[in-house]
């Protein structure tokens, strides 16, 4: 039982690390298509976020409120859904 109780994750920590991830994923994709380099301190002036609330959010600590999820997700052409969504690489 012991074992079992280890293997169980938080599903909110599972949802941040995703949404984490998410971003991480997005960004790299939207950097790709303009041919240039966002930084996490960029992206974050860009949606009116402060630099380490990014950070926080990209790392999976914390998770972005809907607003900012909202924000994020217009700023890289996603759905809000999307960034809730496992995308894992083919």
């Amino acid at each position: 039982m012991t074992t079992a109780i280890k293997q169980m994750r938080d599903p909110e920590q599972e949802l941040r690390e995703i949404i984490g991830a998410n971003i991480t994923r997005a960004l790299a994709e939207r950097d790709q298509e303009r041919h240039e380099e966002t930084s996490c301190a960029e992206f974050a002036r860009e949606i009116g976020a402060n630099p380490p609330q990014m950070s926080a959010w990209m790392r999976g600590r914390t998770k972005p409120s809907k607003r900012y999820l909202d924000q994020i997700a217009a700023a890289l052409g996603k759905s809000y859904g999307w960034f809730m969504d496992r995308h894992d690489a083919a």
